[in-house]
Formats: C-alpha cells, sequence, structure tokens
C-alpha cells in the first residue's frame, strides 16, 4: 500500500513538472524573434496586473480553410529584425526545413500562440501602464520579445515599448 501511495505521488509531480516543459525549453533553447504586438490592460485580483497582448502574426487565421486546431505559422524577419508571418499551414510536414515557424492553435478568426498575457511587476505597473498610454497616444511601436524553439514553442520573454525594454 505504501509503494503505491509513493508511485501515485511520484505520478503526480510528474505531471505537475510536465505542465509548463515546453515553455521552459522555449525560453533556455530558443531564438529570439520581434513580434508586432497590441495590448490592452486587464486586471485580476488574484494574478495582477497583466498587458493583455495581441499579435500581427495572430490575425492570418482568417482564411476559411482552418478549422479550429493546431496551427503552424511560417516566420520571416525583416530589415530591421521584426518578425512577420509568411504563410500558416496546418500540417507541419508542409514547413521547408530551413524555415522558422511558431505553434499556435486556430479559434475562428485568430491564432493563439499562448503569449497573450505578459504578467507586469507589482512595483513597475504604474510606469508600464503609463508607458503603454503613452504610447498609444502617440502611436508608438510595442513589440513583444519571444523565443521559439526548433519545435515552435514559444515563450514571452519581454515588451518594447518604443526603444525601452519591460
Amino acid at each position: 500500500m505504501r509503494k503505491l501511495f509513493i508511485a501515485a505521488v511520484c505520478v503526480q509531480i510528474l505531471i505537475l513538472a510536465l505542465v509548463p516543459y515546453k515553455k521552459i525549453r522555449a525560453r533556455f533553447f530558443g531564438r529570439d524573434i520581434v513580434l508586432v504586438a497590441e495590448q490592452y490592460d486587464p486586471y485580476d485580483p488574484f494574478l495582477g496586473y497583466y498587458v493583455r497582448m495581441s499579435y500581427e502574426i495572430g490575425q492570418r487565421g482568417t482564411d476559411k480553410a482552418f478549422v479550429p486546431g493546431r496551427v503552424y505559422t511560417v516566420l520571416e524577419t525583416d530589415a530591421d529584425g521584426v518578425t512577420h508571418p509568411a504563410s500558416v499551414v496546418k500540417d507541419r510536414g508542409d514547413i521547408p526545413s530551413n524555415r522558422q515557424f511558431i505553434t499556435g492553435f486556430s479559434r475562428g478568426g485568430t491564432i493563439e500562440y499562448g503569449l497573450e498575457q505578459y504578467f507586469v511587476p507589482e512595483e513597475r505597473h504604474a510606469e508600464i501602464d503609463d508607458a503603454l498610454r503613452r504610447a498609444r497616444e502617440d502611436s508608438v511601436p510595442i513589440r513583444a520579445r519571444v523565443r521559439v524553439d526548433e519545435a515552435g514553442n514559444s515563450a514571452l520573454i519581454g515588451i518594447t515599448i518604443g526603444h525601452v525594454d519591460y
């Protein structure tokens, strides 16, 4: 009975450890990219302050051919170092071997990548909120710094508002 209990606890710990595996793998082994972003600021009493992000690459999912589910966005980087979508494919085998891609989930007319929330440190909330407000008013670009691994897993590293990194 004791061995069964220990095995059950070990299985639960293993499951909990696997939940953030893809994000951790992307953070440590991924390549950095910069995405065009838009935002709005919700507040959740349990999660604290965070910036809800939407991305240019997320708007590519309006193609009628895509039903809800996993999709792969093939990426290309411009001369300014900003990454844009080149195409969206349903099958990973359709991606040329020399192209970088990011894995997402098609949900109606948009694609979500698991990068939609950037949690703001409590002590910097006012500063970041002010910078985001000014960015909206003055049309200052907002960029997301993202790391993507070879399997297309991604992790949001930070945001850049104008020329200031957060």
